[in-house]
């Protein structure tokens, strides 16, 4: 936990606090639904912001279930104060069951099945659940057909806090707790990931990362926060109306907390301030105007002018000035250069790679080649895209250790091969074998837990996280500590997090790219982003390294220190790799075996030269090529 960026909001809630014996009941009430719905928007920076999931209905899926989960908890004789702490804790086996299924679709399509299930919960659901809640509680004595389940108040340690000043400091003690342990989530891995994520699942499932796992992991953490949120509105309003969780109060809470800013817990606690206090702003003198279902109209604007001009929200303005002043020309005052480097530089690399000896094995013949072990191999790959075969039975291996090339035209289906290798296309027929096991069908991310790493065509890294986070994200299977060894900032997750950082800033002194490091992704221009995706992959160690076309878009300058990367990088690191590429020039100086693909099948192998002079290969890739690597303006290569 950084106690620099943890005292000024703590300091902030002392001082509120400590004003509360000067403030009315009317507006202690309101500061605690502030409270409450602060917490409610938090729900969202966790599942919109962090992980791109989009709830439509939180009041009902989050603040509904919360409540009716208290006064279930209270109708079976738990006291009301254990109630509201149990609350999202006794609504996440329900919220896991849920997220399971909405997980699996993605954009509009969740958008669309969170606003179902919670129409279902707020018009059917909660008046059946309450009902029969209320029959079987000899407590309570209202029939629920009225619409309204009174709840009391918690008491703690003997002391009722039915004043509406008491309950404002219990919900305020919650909520700090709360919002403490979502800030070390931000902090930690897993918030890393989670943003990391949003914005490239593929990449990310090629990092090792459990996609599915994570993304239902904060549908049920966002459950949560709303769940207990919904327990404390239900004791501060004395009691639940079913038409409480409406969609109204879902959009104002939705809107409130873009305007806020969705991606950040500061922006959360604006949310939470904007959508309790806006509704009593308006209630009198001029904006009277705007009271009642005109409100809609504000939040409506402040969205989509947020959406527009503020993307990160009121609270992104400061980071956006921050931002601003350091992509400015330095002052001479500053001596400090903060600009970047030339758009066409690959770093020079340093450290251990820099004192590697460029290794290069050439076989006599085919048998020294099938003597090493083998690390890939695939048996028949065949796999067909509506009627069109894009492999036909590919079988290819890759010995321990070596340097090997897949070429051919575009179309002959070598991205195809690279994405069954990695597991994110699954073969029709042929099976793949990583190091002797058979690994066709496991999933992406645990192909890469087994050592297999990936680039691609077009540069995959996180743009919204720095350079030094994308490294820490890559970073994800060496990670030490838990969730919630990380949540509660307990000693082991502050080890594994340095650990992390340290491996990334090796690579990143590595690569040389140091003078970027605190850099979005971003803003790089594309050679920094190709070293940057090559690191990426190289932060776990992994056994096997696939490089989808690393030198596209890349001038002959930056071709040519790339390719040093990765010679040097095999032999610091014993790695095999699986090279894609156009650059004959690029596969002549790294690749000691050579396949050539043509229409889904394999149809030449060997050496560069040998390669080179077949017969068939110049007559069906090769002479195609030929000229395509000269020079053109701007000193980039003209591709097909």
């Amino acid at each position: 936990m950084s106690w620099r960026r943890t005292i000024p909001p703590l300091v902030g809630v002392a001082a509120l606090a400590l004003l509360t014996p000067a403030l009315g009941d009317f507006w202690l009430f309101v500061l605690a639904l502030t409270i409450i719905y602060a917490l409610a928007s938090l729900s969202l920076v966790v599942l919109t912001g962090w992980s791109g999931q989009l709830n439509l209905h939180v009041a009902a899926l989050g603040l509904g279930w919360g409540a009716y989960s208290v006064f279930a908890l209270s109708s079976f004789g738990v006291p009301t104060f254990w109630a509201l702490l149990l609350a999202g804790i006794v609504t996440v086996p329900f919220a896991a069951a849920v997220a399971a299924v909405a997980v699996r679709f993605r954009g509009l399509e969740l958008a669309v099945a969170t606003l179902a299930i919670g129409l279902i919960f707020e018009r059917l659901a909660f008046r059946n659940i309450g009902k029969a809640l209320s029959q079987r509680s000899n407590s309570i004595s209202t029939p629920f057909e009225s619409s309204f389940v009174p709840m009391d108040r918690p008491s703690l340690f003997g002391v009722d806090l039915d004043s509406d000043r008491a309950f404002f400091l219990f919900s305020l003690a919650i909520a700090v707790v709360l919002f403490l342990l979502v800030a070390n989530v931000s902090r930690s891995g897993v918030g890393r990931t989670l943003r990391a994520l949003r914005e490239r699942e593929i990449m990310a499932e090629t990092l090792g990362i459990p996609v599915v796992r994570y993304r239902i992991g904060a549908f049920v953490l966002s459950i949560l926060l709303a769940a207990t949120a919904g327990g404390l509105f239900a004791a501060l309003k004395l009691g639940i109306a079913p038409d409480s969780f409406n969609i109204n109060l879902s959009f104002n809470l939705l809107a409130a907390t873009v305007i806020g800013g969705i991606g950040s817990i500061g922006g959360a606690v604006i949310g939470g301030v904007l959508a309790a206090l806006l509704p009593e702003v308006v209630q009198s003198g001029p904006l009277a105007i705007f009271s009642g279902e005109r409100l809609f109209l504000v939040f409506g604007l402040g969205m989509v002018v947020a959406l527009w001009r503020l993307p990160e929200g009121l609270a992104g303005i400061g980071a956006r000035l921050r931002r601003r002043a350091r992509a400015a020309p330095p002052s001479e005052a500053a001596g400090v250069d903060t600009t970047l480097p030339a758009p066409g530089l690959v770093p020079h690399t340093n450290g251990e790679l820099a004192e590697v000896e460029v290794e290069r094995r050439i076989y006599g013949s085919r048998l020294d080649r099938h003597a090493r072990p083998t690390l890939l191999r695939t048996d028949g790959i065949r796999i067909a895209f509506g009627g069109v075969q894009a492999l036909g039975g590919v079988d290819i291996s890759i010995p321990q250790g070596e340097i090997c090339a897949l070429i051919g035209p575009n179309g002959a289906g070598k991205s195809t091969l690279f994405n069954c290798i990695s597991g994110l296309l699954p073969p029709d027929e042929g099976r793949v074998y990583f190091d002797g096991a058979d690994v066709t069908e496991l999933s992406t991310h645990r192909r890469a837990a087994r050592g297999v790493a990936r680039t691609f065509q077009t540069v995959e890294a996180f743009r919204n996280l720095t350079v030094e986070g994308n490294l820490m994200v890559a970073g994800h299977l060496t990670r030490s500590a838990g969730a919630f060894a990380e949540a509660l900032a307990l000693p082991a997750a502050r080890r594994s997090d340095r650990a992390l950082r340290d491996r990334a800033r090796r690579v990143i002194s590595t690569l040389g790219l140091d003078a970027v490091a605190d850099r979005r992704a971003g803003e790089l221009p594309l050679g920094l982003l190709r070293v940057l995706e090559f690191g990426m992959a190289l932060v776990p160690r992994p056994r096997l390294l696939l490089l989808d076309e690393p030198s596209a878009g890349l001038d002959a300058n930056e071709t040519a220190s790339l390719a040093d990367l990765v010679a040097r990088a095999r032999t610091a690191y014993g790695l095999s790799v699986l090279l894609v590429e156009h650059d004959m020039s690029m596969v002549s100086s790294l690749a000691e075996h050579v396949y050539v693909l043509d229409f889904g099948r394999i149809i030449a192998q060997g050496t560069p030269e040998q390669v080179r002079t077949d017969p068939i290969v110049i007559e069906r890739y090769l002479g195609q090529i030929e000229g395509m690597f000269e020079d053109v303006g701007g000193g980039r290569r003209a591709r097909r």
